[in-house]
């Protein structure tokens, strides 16, 4: 079974983006979030600078525009089924890492709940 013990990856929530809003506005870091939240310090960075956000969506955005619809679908199937293992992997080999992914589960089950029962009213 292939390693990713190398990488940091993991989603970031909404609820992770206020909260390094949160803690950078009280005068943290972006490496000291970066290793309160468990990620690399330019996730931080994409996530809490407007200005880098805009040049790496430019970067994706100019990249993919010298491709055709059907490699742009190939490399996003390809992120997708890399991504797909690497949750699979760490879901059974880390029980922390179950523990939030069944929680973030729990929480976007109960969110999409209450969604439908204020469309239905």
């Amino acid at each position: 079974m292939e390693s990713y013990d190398h990488f940091r990856y993991r989603r970031i929530t909404p609820a992770d983006v206020i909260f390094m809003k949160g803690i950078h506005n009280d005068g943290a870091t972006y490496k000291e979030i970066s290793k309160i939240i468990g990620v690399s310090t330019s996730t931080v960075q994409y996530h809490l600078d407007e200005e880098c956000r805009k040049k790496a969506l430019e970067r994706s955005n100019k990249y993919n525009s010298n491709l055709t619809k059907e490699q742009v679908k190939a490399n996003n199937k390809k992120r997708q089924d890399y991504l797909n293992k690497y949750i699979k992997d760490r879901y059974h080999k880390d029980p922390e890492f179950r523990r939030k992914f069944i929680d973030a589960n729990l929480k976007y089950q109960k969110k999409k709940r209450d969604e439908s029962k204020i469309k239905t009213r």
